[in-house]
Protein backbone atom coordinates (compact mmCIF):
# COMPACT_ATOMS: atom_id res chain seq x y z
CA UNK A 1 0.00 0.00 0.00
CA UNK A 2 1.39 3.64 -0.91
CA UNK A 3 1.95 5.39 2.80
CA UNK A 4 2.66 8.70 0.93
CA UNK A 5 1.32 11.33 2.49
CA UNK A 6 -2.14 12.64 0.62
CA UNK A 7 -1.19 16.11 0.27
CA UNK A 8 1.82 16.64 -1.46
CA UNK A 9 0.34 14.21 -4.71
CA UNK A 10 -0.39 15.62 -7.72
CA UNK A 11 -4.15 15.12 -8.86
CA UNK A 12 -3.75 11.66 -10.15
CA UNK A 13 -0.71 11.54 -10.27
CA UNK A 14 0.41 8.53 -8.46
CA UNK A 15 -2.42 6.34 -8.75
CA UNK A 16 -2.63 7.21 -12.32
CA UNK A 17 1.01 6.27 -12.86
CA UNK A 18 0.35 2.48 -10.69
CA UNK A 19 -2.40 1.93 -13.17
CA UNK A 20 -0.30 2.51 -16.42
CA UNK A 21 2.28 0.00 -14.54
CA UNK A 22 -0.56 -2.67 -13.57
CA UNK A 23 -0.53 -6.27 -15.67
CA UNK A 24 -4.65 -6.04 -16.41
CA UNK A 25 -7.85 -4.71 -15.78
CA UNK A 26 -8.00 -2.26 -12.50
CA UNK A 27 -10.32 -1.46 -10.22
CA UNK A 28 -10.92 2.48 -8.98
CA UNK A 29 -13.07 3.72 -6.20
CA UNK A 30 -13.77 7.73 -5.94
CA UNK A 31 -14.48 8.93 -2.65
CA UNK A 32 -15.27 12.18 -1.08
CA UNK A 33 -16.97 13.60 1.89
CA UNK A 34 -20.32 15.49 0.20
CA UNK A 35 -20.03 18.69 1.80
CA UNK A 36 -16.43 18.93 1.56
CA UNK A 37 -16.68 21.96 -1.08
CA UNK A 38 -19.34 23.71 1.32
CA UNK A 39 -16.65 23.12 4.20
CA UNK A 40 -14.19 24.50 1.90
CA UNK A 41 -15.77 27.63 0.83
CA UNK A 42 -17.15 29.01 4.01
CA UNK A 43 -14.60 27.50 6.72
CA UNK A 44 -11.34 27.43 4.47
CA UNK A 45 -9.02 25.30 3.02
CA UNK A 46 -6.99 24.03 6.39
CA UNK A 47 -10.93 22.40 7.56
CA UNK A 48 -11.05 20.44 4.09
CA UNK A 49 -7.75 19.35 4.40
CA UNK A 50 -8.12 17.56 7.81
CA UNK A 51 -11.38 16.07 6.02
CA UNK A 52 -9.50 14.84 3.62
CA UNK A 53 -6.42 13.72 5.55
CA UNK A 54 -9.46 11.50 8.03
CA UNK A 55 -10.60 9.87 5.13
CA UNK A 56 -7.07 9.14 3.89
CA UNK A 57 -6.17 7.72 6.93
CA UNK A 58 -9.21 5.36 6.96
CA UNK A 59 -9.32 4.23 3.18
CA UNK A 60 -5.76 3.31 4.11
CA UNK A 61 -7.18 1.04 6.94
CA UNK A 62 -8.86 -0.83 4.71
CA UNK A 63 -6.66 -1.36 1.87
CA UNK A 64 -3.76 -4.34 1.13
CA UNK A 65 -0.83 -4.29 0.35
CA UNK A 66 -0.44 -3.44 -3.55
CA UNK A 67 -3.78 -0.85 -3.09
CA UNK A 68 -3.06 2.87 -3.60
CA UNK A 69 -4.54 5.71 -2.07
CA UNK A 70 -3.84 9.38 -3.69
CA UNK A 71 -5.91 12.27 -4.50
CA UNK A 72 -8.51 12.42 -7.88
CA UNK A 73 -9.24 16.14 -7.23
CA UNK A 74 -9.13 18.58 -4.44
CA UNK A 75 -11.40 17.14 -2.21
CA UNK A 76 -11.43 13.66 -3.84
CA UNK A 77 -9.83 10.14 -2.77
CA UNK A 78 -9.00 7.68 -5.16
CA UNK A 79 -8.66 3.86 -4.48
CA UNK A 80 -6.82 1.88 -7.20
CA UNK A 81 -6.88 -2.02 -6.77
CA UNK A 82 -5.53 -4.37 -9.15
CA UNK A 83 -4.89 -7.86 -9.00
CA UNK A 84 -7.15 -10.78 -8.00
CA UNK A 85 -8.77 -8.70 -5.49
CA UNK A 86 -10.30 -6.73 -8.39
CA UNK A 87 -12.73 -9.60 -9.44
CA UNK A 88 -14.90 -8.34 -6.35
CA UNK A 89 -15.98 -4.69 -7.07
CA UNK A 90 -19.19 -4.77 -4.57
CA UNK A 91 -17.30 -5.92 -1.46
CA UNK A 92 -14.75 -3.78 -2.46
CA UNK A 93 -16.96 -1.17 -2.81
CA UNK A 94 -19.00 -1.68 0.66
CA UNK A 95 -15.77 -2.10 2.73
CA UNK A 96 -13.90 1.29 1.37
CA UNK A 97 -16.93 3.30 1.69
CA UNK A 98 -17.86 2.05 4.96
CA UNK A 99 -14.43 3.13 6.28
CA UNK A 100 -14.77 6.17 5.18
CA UNK A 101 -18.51 6.75 6.62
CA UNK A 102 -16.82 5.69 9.57
CA UNK A 103 -14.41 8.02 9.70
CA UNK A 104 -16.34 11.40 8.68
CA UNK A 105 -18.96 13.28 10.61
CA UNK A 106 -20.84 14.41 7.09
CA UNK A 107 -22.02 11.98 4.49
CA UNK A 108 -19.63 10.82 2.39
CA UNK A 109 -20.31 8.95 -1.18
CA UNK A 110 -18.84 6.72 -3.82
CA UNK A 111 -18.20 5.48 -7.36
CA UNK A 112 -16.49 2.96 -8.39
CA UNK A 113 -15.65 1.00 -11.67
CA UNK A 114 -13.34 -1.49 -13.13
CA UNK A 115 -11.58 -1.96 -16.39
CA UNK A 116 -9.16 -0.27 -18.81
CA UNK A 117 -6.41 2.22 -16.73
CA UNK A 118 -7.48 4.84 -19.49
CA UNK A 119 -10.61 5.27 -18.73
CA UNK A 120 -11.63 4.32 -15.70
CA UNK A 121 -10.73 7.32 -14.06
CA UNK A 122 -13.76 9.28 -15.65
CA UNK A 123 -15.60 6.69 -15.09
CA UNK A 124 -15.03 6.01 -11.66
CA UNK A 125 -15.90 10.20 -11.00
CA UNK A 126 -18.99 9.76 -13.24
CA UNK A 127 -20.34 6.77 -11.00
CA UNK A 128 -19.01 9.22 -7.95
CA UNK A 129 -21.00 11.96 -9.49
CA UNK A 130 -24.18 9.64 -10.17
CA UNK A 131 -24.40 8.36 -6.22
CA UNK A 132 -24.27 12.35 -5.34
CA UNK A 133 -27.46 13.02 -7.66
CA UNK A 134 -29.36 9.51 -6.22
CA UNK A 135 -28.96 10.77 -3.27
CA UNK A 136 -25.70 11.97 -1.04
CA UNK A 137 -24.23 9.19 1.62
CA UNK A 138 -24.47 6.60 -1.03
CA UNK A 139 -21.97 4.33 -2.86
CA UNK A 140 -22.25 3.40 -6.40
CA UNK A 141 -20.95 0.90 -9.10
CA UNK A 142 -20.43 2.17 -12.67
CA UNK A 143 -24.11 0.70 -14.15
CA UNK A 144 -25.25 -0.78 -10.79
CA UNK A 145 -27.49 0.31 -8.29
CA UNK A 146 -27.45 2.40 -5.21
CA UNK A 147 -27.03 1.15 -1.83
CA UNK A 148 -28.16 2.82 1.25
CA UNK A 149 -26.07 5.21 3.40
CA UNK A 150 -22.97 3.51 5.30
CA UNK A 151 -23.33 4.62 8.18
CA UNK A 152 -20.79 1.32 9.14
CA UNK A 153 -21.47 1.59 13.03
CA UNK A 154 -24.07 -0.56 15.62
CA UNK A 155 -27.57 2.02 15.59
CA UNK A 156 -27.01 2.25 19.47
CA UNK A 157 -23.13 2.31 19.74
CA UNK A 158 -21.87 5.57 21.28
CA UNK A 159 -20.16 6.05 17.92
CA UNK A 160 -23.28 6.21 15.80
CA UNK A 161 -25.26 8.18 18.84
CA UNK A 162 -22.58 11.23 17.99
CA UNK A 163 -22.92 10.53 14.44
CA UNK A 164 -26.62 11.39 14.44
CA UNK A 165 -26.10 14.26 16.61
CA UNK A 166 -23.69 15.72 14.67
CA UNK A 167 -25.54 15.22 11.07
CA UNK A 168 -28.98 16.68 13.44
CA UNK A 169 -26.70 19.84 14.17
CA UNK A 170 -25.52 20.35 10.47
CA UNK A 171 -29.81 19.79 9.15
CA UNK A 172 -30.67 22.77 11.85
CA UNK A 173 -27.52 24.89 10.89
CA UNK A 174 -28.20 24.25 6.97
CA UNK A 175 -32.24 24.77 7.15
CA UNK A 176 -31.59 27.99 9.09
CA UNK A 177 -28.87 29.30 7.21
CA UNK A 178 -31.04 30.38 4.70
CA UNK A 179 -34.78 29.70 3.69
CA UNK A 180 -35.50 26.35 2.86
CA UNK A 181 -37.62 27.38 -0.31
CA UNK A 182 -34.32 29.30 -1.26
CA UNK A 183 -31.85 26.22 -1.00
CA UNK A 184 -31.85 25.48 2.52
CA UNK A 185 -33.85 22.22 2.42
CA UNK A 186 -31.79 21.03 -0.54
CA UNK A 187 -28.79 21.45 1.32
CA UNK A 188 -30.03 19.84 4.16
CA UNK A 189 -31.64 16.85 2.11
CA UNK A 190 -28.35 14.91 1.76
CA UNK A 191 -28.15 14.78 5.85
CA UNK A 192 -31.30 13.75 6.35
CA UNK A 193 -31.09 10.94 4.21
CA UNK A 194 -27.42 10.00 5.87
CA UNK A 195 -29.08 10.26 8.91
CA UNK A 196 -32.30 8.17 7.69
CA UNK A 197 -30.39 5.39 5.85
CA UNK A 198 -33.33 5.38 3.70
CA UNK A 199 -33.85 4.90 0.25
CA UNK A 200 -35.06 8.39 -0.45
CA UNK A 201 -36.50 11.04 1.51
CA UNK A 202 -39.09 13.65 0.21
CA UNK A 203 -40.64 16.64 1.53
CA UNK A 204 -44.12 18.09 0.96
CA UNK A 205 -46.00 21.37 1.85
CA UNK A 206 -49.10 22.57 1.90
CA UNK A 207 -49.40 23.11 -2.22
CA UNK A 208 -47.08 20.17 -3.23
CA UNK A 209 -43.67 19.02 -3.62
CA UNK A 210 -40.76 20.92 -1.54
CA UNK A 211 -38.44 18.50 -2.15
CA UNK A 212 -36.56 15.37 -2.24
CA UNK A 213 -33.61 12.87 -2.63
CA UNK A 214 -32.33 9.90 -3.42
CA UNK A 215 -33.64 6.73 -5.76
CA UNK A 216 -36.54 7.44 -7.88
CA UNK A 217 -38.41 4.97 -5.47
CA UNK A 218 -41.89 4.57 -7.09
CA UNK A 219 -45.16 6.34 -4.60
CA UNK A 220 -48.07 3.51 -5.00
CA UNK A 221 -50.82 3.02 -2.30
CA UNK A 222 -48.75 3.04 0.63
CA UNK A 223 -47.34 5.91 0.51
CA UNK A 224 -50.65 7.76 -0.42
CA UNK A 225 -51.93 5.79 2.43
CA UNK A 226 -49.23 6.87 5.20
CA UNK A 227 -49.20 10.61 3.55
CA UNK A 228 -53.14 10.70 4.39
CA UNK A 229 -52.73 9.08 7.56
CA UNK A 230 -49.89 11.26 9.26
CA UNK A 231 -52.08 14.73 8.20
CA UNK A 232 -55.22 13.45 9.53
CA UNK A 233 -53.99 11.67 13.09
CA UNK A 234 -50.80 14.32 13.24
CA UNK A 235 -48.67 12.04 14.23
CA UNK A 236 -46.14 9.27 12.46
CA UNK A 237 -47.37 6.65 10.03
CA UNK A 238 -45.97 3.62 8.24
CA UNK A 239 -47.65 1.94 5.39
CA UNK A 240 -45.82 -1.72 3.98
CA UNK A 241 -46.48 -2.15 0.39
CA UNK A 242 -45.11 -3.27 -2.80
CA UNK A 243 -40.87 -2.36 -2.95
CA UNK A 244 -41.06 0.08 -0.16
CA UNK A 245 -42.50 0.99 3.14
CA UNK A 246 -43.13 4.36 3.81
CA UNK A 247 -42.71 6.58 6.59
CA UNK A 248 -44.66 9.99 6.94
CA UNK A 249 -44.12 12.24 9.84
CA UNK A 250 -46.35 14.76 9.40
CA UNK A 251 -45.42 18.76 8.77
CA UNK A 252 -47.75 21.94 9.88
CA UNK A 253 -46.33 24.69 8.06
CA UNK A 254 -48.41 27.54 8.48
CA UNK A 255 -51.74 26.83 10.53
CA UNK A 256 -51.86 24.55 14.36
CA UNK A 257 -53.21 20.94 11.60
CA UNK A 258 -50.69 19.78 9.58
CA UNK A 259 -50.92 20.62 5.87
CA UNK A 260 -47.45 18.74 4.89
CA UNK A 261 -45.32 15.49 5.50
CA UNK A 262 -41.80 14.64 5.26
CA UNK A 263 -42.21 11.24 3.49
CA UNK A 264 -39.21 7.71 4.31
CA UNK A 265 -39.06 5.37 1.78
CA UNK A 266 -37.30 2.36 3.64
CA UNK A 267 -37.52 -1.66 2.65
CA UNK A 268 -41.06 -3.37 3.53
CA UNK A 269 -39.77 -5.15 6.50
CA UNK A 270 -37.83 -2.10 8.06
CA UNK A 271 -40.04 0.14 10.06
CA UNK A 272 -38.59 2.45 11.95
CA UNK A 273 -38.88 2.58 15.84
CA UNK A 274 -36.17 3.44 18.83
CA UNK A 275 -33.87 6.03 18.61
CA UNK A 276 -34.19 6.46 14.76
CA UNK A 277 -37.59 7.32 14.76
CA UNK A 278 -36.71 10.25 17.90
CA UNK A 279 -34.20 10.68 15.16
CA UNK A 280 -36.37 11.48 12.20
CA UNK A 281 -39.11 13.14 14.73
CA UNK A 282 -36.14 15.85 15.54
CA UNK A 283 -35.71 16.20 12.02
CA UNK A 284 -39.23 16.87 11.24
CA UNK A 285 -39.47 19.20 14.08
CA UNK A 286 -36.44 21.30 12.45
CA UNK A 287 -38.25 21.39 9.54
CA UNK A 288 -41.52 22.32 10.76
CA UNK A 289 -39.50 25.13 12.64
CA UNK A 290 -37.88 26.22 9.83
CA UNK A 291 -40.64 26.53 7.18
CA UNK A 292 -42.49 28.51 9.73
CA UNK A 293 -40.36 30.97 9.97
CA UNK A 294 -40.17 31.19 6.80
CA UNK A 295 -44.13 31.34 6.40
CA UNK A 296 -43.75 34.49 9.31
CA UNK A 297 -41.24 36.20 6.96
CA UNK A 298 -43.71 35.73 4.52
CA UNK A 299 -46.41 37.07 6.54
CA UNK A 300 -44.49 40.25 7.14
CA UNK A 301 -43.87 41.13 3.56
CA UNK A 302 -47.02 40.21 2.66
CA UNK A 303 -48.64 42.94 5.46
CA UNK A 304 -45.98 45.84 4.27
CA UNK A 305 -47.80 44.68 0.87
CA UNK A 306 -50.82 45.41 2.05
CA UNK A 307 -49.72 48.43 4.01
CA UNK A 308 -48.10 50.03 0.56
CA UNK A 309 -50.38 48.92 -1.77
CA UNK A 310 -53.90 47.79 -0.71
CA UNK A 311 -53.78 50.59 1.79
CA UNK A 312 -52.97 53.21 -0.48
CA UNK A 313 -56.33 53.38 -2.31
CA UNK A 314 -58.48 54.56 0.52
CA UNK A 315 -55.32 56.48 2.16
CA UNK A 316 -55.35 58.38 -1.45
CA UNK A 317 -59.01 59.53 -0.85
CA UNK A 318 -59.42 60.27 2.48
CA UNK A 319 -56.48 62.61 1.93
CA UNK A 320 -57.97 63.87 -1.28
CA UNK A 321 -61.89 64.47 0.39
CA UNK A 322 -59.66 66.02 4.06
CA UNK A 323 -57.63 68.24 1.85
CA UNK A 324 -60.76 69.77 0.11
CA UNK A 325 -62.90 70.24 3.46
CA UNK A 326 -60.08 71.64 4.66
CA UNK A 327 -59.06 74.31 2.14
CA UNK A 328 -62.88 74.82 0.45
CA UNK A 329 -65.30 74.11 3.44
CA UNK A 330 -66.77 77.55 3.19
CA UNK A 331 -67.55 77.39 -0.43
CA UNK A 332 -68.92 73.75 -0.44
CA UNK A 333 -72.65 73.24 -0.13
CA UNK A 334 -73.38 71.51 3.07
CA UNK A 335 -74.70 68.22 1.00
CA UNK A 336 -71.32 68.41 -0.75
CA UNK A 337 -69.48 68.34 2.71
CA UNK A 338 -71.75 65.31 4.38
CA UNK A 339 -71.04 63.38 0.50
CA UNK A 340 -67.35 64.00 1.37
CA UNK A 341 -67.37 62.92 4.73
CA UNK A 342 -69.54 59.98 4.37
CA UNK A 343 -66.37 58.96 1.64
CA UNK A 344 -63.91 59.85 4.93
CA UNK A 345 -65.72 57.64 7.00
CA UNK A 346 -66.22 54.45 4.47
CA UNK A 347 -62.63 54.91 3.38
CA UNK A 348 -61.43 54.62 7.04
CA UNK A 349 -64.02 51.74 7.65
CA UNK A 350 -62.78 49.88 4.96
CA UNK A 351 -58.94 50.07 6.25
CA UNK A 352 -59.85 48.85 9.57
CA UNK A 353 -61.05 45.99 8.07
CA UNK A 354 -57.77 45.10 6.06
CA UNK A 355 -56.32 45.57 8.80
CA UNK A 356 -58.65 43.31 11.09
CA UNK A 357 -58.89 40.71 8.85
CA UNK A 358 -55.12 40.13 8.46
CA UNK A 359 -54.71 40.63 12.02
CA UNK A 360 -57.47 37.84 12.64
CA UNK A 361 -55.74 35.61 9.78
CA UNK A 362 -52.52 35.74 11.77
CA UNK A 363 -54.01 34.63 15.27
CA UNK A 364 -56.07 31.79 13.78
CA UNK A 365 -52.78 30.50 12.70
CA UNK A 366 -50.65 30.63 15.18
CA UNK A 367 -53.69 29.28 17.40
CA UNK A 368 -53.95 32.50 19.03
CA UNK A 369 -58.06 32.51 18.84
CA UNK A 370 -58.68 29.97 20.68
CA UNK A 371 -62.71 28.33 19.53
CA UNK A 372 -65.29 28.49 21.83
CA UNK A 373 -67.00 25.67 20.75
CA UNK A 374 -70.66 25.04 21.96
CA UNK A 375 -73.94 22.78 20.30
CA UNK A 376 -74.35 23.88 16.89
CA UNK A 377 -77.99 24.16 14.73
CA UNK A 378 -76.46 24.41 11.00
CA UNK A 379 -80.15 24.84 9.94
CA UNK A 380 -80.50 27.90 12.33
CA UNK A 381 -77.22 29.15 11.06
CA UNK A 382 -77.68 28.78 7.45
CA UNK A 383 -81.05 31.45 8.34
CA UNK A 384 -78.88 33.56 9.72
CA UNK A 385 -76.38 33.71 6.71
CA UNK A 386 -78.98 34.23 4.37
CA UNK A 387 -80.63 36.98 6.17
CA UNK A 388 -77.24 38.94 6.49
CA UNK A 389 -77.06 37.85 2.54
CA UNK A 390 -79.88 39.35 1.36
CA UNK A 391 -79.35 42.82 2.63
CA UNK A 392 -76.74 42.74 -0.38
CA UNK A 393 -79.68 43.75 -2.61
CA UNK A 394 -77.94 41.43 -5.03
CA UNK A 395 -81.05 40.00 -6.68
CA UNK A 396 -80.10 36.14 -6.13
CA UNK A 397 -82.27 33.24 -4.43
CA UNK A 398 -81.14 30.75 -1.56
CA UNK A 399 -81.91 27.06 -1.22
CA UNK A 400 -81.10 25.47 2.46
CA UNK A 401 -80.60 22.01 3.15
CA UNK A 402 -79.67 20.80 6.64
CA UNK A 403 -81.76 17.72 7.45
CA UNK A 404 -81.18 14.89 9.92
CA UNK A 405 -77.64 15.61 11.05
CA UNK A 406 -75.84 14.41 14.20
CA UNK A 407 -75.53 16.42 16.92
CA UNK A 408 -72.35 18.63 16.39
CA UNK A 409 -70.50 21.16 18.39
CA UNK A 410 -68.20 24.05 17.16
CA UNK A 411 -67.49 28.20 17.49
CA UNK A 412 -70.76 29.74 16.13
CA UNK A 413 -69.34 32.90 15.50
CA UNK A 414 -66.31 31.35 13.62
CA UNK A 415 -68.49 29.34 11.20
CA UNK A 416 -70.40 31.71 10.37
CA UNK A 417 -67.41 33.90 9.56
CA UNK A 418 -66.74 30.98 7.09
CA UNK A 419 -70.50 30.74 5.40
CA UNK A 420 -70.36 34.30 5.03
CA UNK A 421 -67.54 34.65 3.35
CA UNK A 422 -68.39 31.45 0.93
CA UNK A 423 -71.81 32.83 0.52
CA UNK A 424 -70.97 36.58 0.02
CA UNK A 425 -68.60 34.86 -3.20
CA UNK A 426 -71.17 33.13 -4.22
CA UNK A 427 -73.69 35.60 -4.32
CA UNK A 428 -71.06 37.98 -5.85
CA UNK A 429 -70.71 35.23 -8.85
CA UNK A 430 -74.20 34.38 -9.61
CA UNK A 431 -76.05 35.77 -11.92
CA UNK A 432 -79.09 38.28 -11.08
CA UNK A 433 -82.40 35.57 -10.30
CA UNK A 434 -79.43 32.36 -10.31
CA UNK A 435 -79.41 30.18 -6.76
CA UNK A 436 -76.90 29.94 -4.26
CA UNK A 437 -77.17 26.82 -2.31
CA UNK A 438 -76.35 25.68 1.38
CA UNK A 439 -76.19 22.17 2.04
CA UNK A 440 -75.23 19.76 4.87
CA UNK A 441 -75.56 15.89 5.16
CA UNK A 442 -73.80 13.82 7.31
CA UNK A 443 -70.63 11.96 6.06
CA UNK A 444 -67.92 9.33 7.52
CA UNK A 445 -67.71 10.82 11.01
CA UNK A 446 -68.43 14.19 10.12
CA UNK A 447 -71.10 16.68 8.60
CA UNK A 448 -69.83 17.94 5.10
CA UNK A 449 -71.33 21.32 4.14
CA UNK A 450 -71.30 23.03 0.91
CA UNK A 451 -72.12 26.31 -0.78
CA UNK A 452 -72.55 26.53 -4.25
CA UNK A 453 -73.17 28.53 -7.06
CA UNK A 454 -74.66 28.84 -10.51
CA UNK A 455 -71.99 31.13 -11.42
CA UNK A 456 -69.21 30.80 -14.15
CA UNK A 457 -66.91 28.81 -11.81
CA UNK A 458 -63.25 28.43 -10.90
CA UNK A 459 -60.60 28.11 -13.74
CA UNK A 460 -58.55 24.68 -12.91
CA UNK A 461 -55.17 26.80 -12.77
CA UNK A 462 -56.45 29.27 -9.54
CA UNK A 463 -57.83 26.24 -7.63
CA UNK A 464 -54.74 25.45 -5.86
CA UNK A 465 -53.99 28.80 -5.01
CA UNK A 466 -57.55 30.04 -3.70
CA UNK A 467 -57.51 29.61 -0.03
CA UNK A 468 -53.79 31.75 -0.08
CA UNK A 469 -53.62 35.24 1.35
CA UNK A 470 -54.44 38.14 -1.07
CA UNK A 471 -54.93 35.81 -3.95
CA UNK A 472 -57.51 37.30 -6.19
CA UNK A 473 -58.97 35.57 -9.84
CA UNK A 474 -58.03 37.08 -12.31
CA UNK A 475 -61.83 37.93 -13.89
CA UNK A 476 -64.07 40.28 -14.40
CA UNK A 477 -66.05 40.02 -11.61
CA UNK A 478 -63.06 40.38 -9.62
CA UNK A 479 -61.74 43.61 -11.41
CA UNK A 480 -64.86 44.73 -10.52
CA UNK A 481 -65.30 44.06 -6.82
CA UNK A 482 -63.22 45.15 -3.93
CA UNK A 483 -61.75 42.66 -1.52
CA UNK A 484 -58.34 41.83 0.49
CA UNK A 485 -58.08 38.25 -0.52
CA UNK A 486 -57.83 36.94 2.87
CA UNK A 487 -61.82 35.75 3.10
CA UNK A 488 -61.13 32.55 1.57
CA UNK A 489 -57.79 31.91 3.60
CA UNK A 490 -59.51 33.04 6.68
CA UNK A 491 -62.48 30.17 5.94
CA UNK A 492 -59.66 27.69 5.80
CA UNK A 493 -57.70 28.94 8.84
CA UNK A 494 -61.21 28.00 10.87
CA UNK A 495 -62.24 25.34 8.90
CA UNK A 496 -58.73 23.70 9.78
CA UNK A 497 -59.13 24.55 13.66
CA UNK A 498 -62.08 22.99 13.51
CA UNK A 499 -60.12 19.63 12.64
CA UNK A 500 -61.64 19.94 9.26
CA UNK A 501 -60.52 20.59 5.40
CA UNK A 502 -62.09 22.74 2.62
CA UNK A 503 -61.99 22.77 -0.97
CA UNK A 504 -63.53 24.05 -4.24
CA UNK A 505 -64.97 21.80 -7.12
CA UNK A 506 -67.40 22.13 -9.86
CA UNK A 507 -71.00 22.77 -8.88
CA UNK A 508 -73.78 20.31 -9.28
CA UNK A 509 -76.03 22.42 -12.12
CA UNK A 510 -72.19 24.64 -13.18
CA UNK A 511 -70.76 27.15 -11.37
CA UNK A 512 -68.45 26.80 -8.20
CA UNK A 513 -68.95 24.59 -5.16
CA UNK A 514 -67.21 25.38 -1.44
CA UNK A 515 -67.35 22.00 0.59
CA UNK A 516 -65.39 22.18 3.87
CA UNK A 517 -65.76 19.26 7.09
CA UNK A 518 -66.90 19.09 10.30
CA UNK A 519 -65.52 16.41 12.62
CA UNK A 520 -68.52 14.95 14.52
CA UNK A 521 -67.27 14.42 18.53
Amino acid sequence: MNDEPLGPLPARGGLVAAAAAAAGPCWLAAVGADAAADLRRERGDAVAERLAARLGDALRSAAAPGDVVGRLAPDTLGVLVTGPRAAAPAALLAAFHGAASRASRVPVSAGAAAGDPLTVFDRAEAALAAARRDGGGRALLEGGASSAPAQGVAPDSLAARYQRLVLLNRVGLTLFSKRPSDGGLAAALPYILALSAARSVRAFGPHGGLGGLGEKTPEGPAFLEAYAAARERNEPAWRAGGPNGWYALPLAVAGTAPDGALMFAFPPEQEPGGDLAAVLADVARSLQAALRSEEMDRLKDEFVALVTHDLRTPLTSIRGFADTLLNFEEKLPLEERRRFTAVILREAKRMSRMVDDFLDLSRLEAGAAPLRKEALDLSALFERVVETLRGYGSGVRFALTADGLPPLSGDVEQLERVLVNLGSNAVKYSPKGGVVSFTARAAAGAVQVTVADQGPGVPAEARPHLFEKFFRAADAVAARTKGTGLGLAAAKAIVVAHGGAIRCEDGPGGGAAFVFTLPVE
